[in-house]
């Protein structure tokens, strides 16, 4: 059974260890570290009964022992339940009041709590009040039911302040739309919040990130995160992780280029793996290809100056753009990344990878030659086939410290266009030795059979191995030959098997999907990296 802690007892501690507060410091003496306590002989008596300051008017008034100020009182002070209209707050000497507004009418039977969060501080050091709370009841009884927990961004991880965690008695999943909460709290830097002094019964929880202070969920523009079940006081009073999320966004296009002729740049509000393109003519045929933060639709030039491209979202139409407005008739040259300068460190039957600006077209590899730099032996092109059409993969059978030359001759590559490489690409590559590269082995523990997992490795935010599994309650990964440097894992709990994170749905009461993301995991040469991970429960 949770013990109750009034103001009351809380203001007597804090005035037994504000006794030595210093109003001021003397100069060379020692830092003031004490914030100020609370005088409860000239304060307005905590834990009240039957207590309507709507009805007779007066402040709420607390003192203190020395000087205070007010810090964002209006973000700081919290008021459960919500009021109806905003109250005044205000310093009045060493004290500080509270205004409720004359039009303001408390509920019968109910226990409110005051929270100032961090609102006050002392005016020379700023010494925080930390734990100030201000318990009245406007019934006969004061309420001591109690929850607690920890919010977290349902994709980053990453914890937010003043985050609003909202308590409902109605079970109309409407309510959050409509009315105020019946308590609530805002969360800490660390997401952890509590909701203290409540009726103990069950309750709907959210989380909101409330844009407009209005605390009503406003769909198109607020994050939101809710328990999935009725929460209850005293069984919930420490454990519960909420993950907010963006629910669901109207898709729209938030650029929009025709300017060059064979190419259609996008970009949306959404993620643009999730659009589709079509071309509204039979005489176009479309090459889709994403870059950054800009989906690129190829098409072959033609005689036909004007026609439609369709853009789609779960077979809707988001937009419709019409190609009309080509101001360059001529893509830009067809060019390697000049990324393809840098030498290459691989292992054994490992491709080397070459990026280009354009979707490839025809390969001829009679072009490509892939020689031993010592040897001078030739070996066959062999091509992967599960590049990205931007790029190209030949497999070196690289020795251990072995150097080789790549040469491709401008014929040998063309783009969708037929429009063959400018220039000759020697590229040099080298065997990797073993003792200069490192190695990692995940072991994940916790997981659901009956989900499937995609786990990624990652290099300075580029993806080097997917992995999907399922069927497993624990799976062993074992990555070898890496080299040394800074790698990012993120684990995803793929439970509509589209092979990418989710985020929820408040509507259908869909969670969002589970995600853990680890970054700056050194590894280092010669060296073994091992890690147990257990899974989000």
């Amino acid at each position: 059974m949770r013990s109750i802690i009034g103001y009351s007892v809380l203001w007597s501690v804090c005035m037994t260890l504000m006794q030595c507060a210093n109003i001021g410091q003397p100069d060379g003496g020692p830092r003031d570290t004490t914030p100020p306590g609370i005088d409860t002989a000239n304060s307005t008596p905590a834990m009240q009964k039957n207590f309507r300051p709507d009805q007779t008017k007066i402040p709420i008034s607390l003192k203190f022992d020395e000087w205070i100020k007010l810090d964002n009182a209006f973000k700081q002070v919290v008021i459960s339940p919500p009021l109806q209209y905003a109250p005044k707050i205000e310093l009045k000497g060493k004290g500080v009041q509270i205004k409720l507004d004359p039009r303001e009418v408390l509920k019968e039977q109910t226990t409110y709590t005051v929270n100032f969060g961090q609102a006050i501080k002392d005016i020379t050091e700023n010494n925080v009040v930390k734990n100030l709370r201000f318990v009245f009841s406007t019934g006969d009884i004061i309420d001591t039911g109690y929850v607690a927990g920890k919010v977290r961004d349902a994709y980053t991880g990453e914890t937010k302040e003043e985050l609003l965690v909202m308590l409902y008695e109605s079970d109309a999943d409407s309510v959050v739309y409509k009315q105020r909460p019946t308590y609530f709290s805002r969360t800490d830097k660390e997401g952890n919040f509590s909701i203290e002094n409540i009726k103990d019964t069950s309750y709907q929880l959210f989380v909101l990130e409330d844009a407009n202070s209005n605390y009503i969920y406003d769909q198109d523009k607020e994050h939101i995160g809710f328990a999935g079940r009725r929460v209850v006081t005293g069984e919930d009073s420490t454990t519960l992780q909420i993950r907010y999320f963006a629910s669901f966004i109207k898709p729209k296009l938030t650029g929009i280029s025709t300017e060059v002729a064979g190419v259609v740049k996008i970009q949306s509000n959404i993620p643009l793996t999730e659009l589709k393109t079509l071309p509204l003519s039979s005489a176009i045929t479309q090459i889709p290809f994403i870059s950054k933060d800009t989906l690129l639709v190829y098409y072959l030039p033609s005689t036909q100056r004007d026609w439609p491209l369709e853009v789609r979202y779960n077979d809707l139409a988001v937009d419709t753009i019409l190609v009309n407005k080509i101001r360059k008739e001529r893509l830009d040259s067809f060019v390697a990344s000049p990324t393809y300068r840098d030498q290459r460190t691989l292992t054994t039957d490992d491709f080397v990878k070459l990026d280009f600006n354009h979707p490839l077209g025809l390969i001829d590899t009679s072009g490509i030659s892939l020689i031993d730099d010592t040897t001078l032996v030739a070996y066959p092109i062999i091509l992967d086939s599960a590049t990205e059409i931007n790029q190209l993969g030949i497999q070196c059978p690289c020795i251990e410290g072995s150097s080789y030359s790549l040469v491709i001759l401008p014929g040998a590559v063309k783009n969708f266009a037929s429009t063959a490489l400018g220039d000759t690409l020697r590229v040099k590559i080298k065997g990797l030795i073993t003792d200069q590269s490192g190695s990692i082995v995940m072991e994940i523990k916790d997981l659901d059979s009956s989900a499937q997992y995609k786990f990624s490795l990652m290099q300075e935010e580029k993806i080097i191995r997917n992995d999907i599994f399922d069927q497993k309650s624990t799976m062993t990964l074992t990555y070898l030959h890496l080299p040394p440097s800074n790698y990012t894992y993120r684990i995803i709990e793929d439970l509509n098997k589209n092979g990418r994170w989710d985020t929820g749905d408040f509507i259908k009461k869909l969670q969002p999907e589970k995600i853990l993301t680890k970054k700056n995991y050194s590894v280092r040469a010669n060296w073994e990296l091992r890690e147990t991970i257990n899974w989000i429960k």
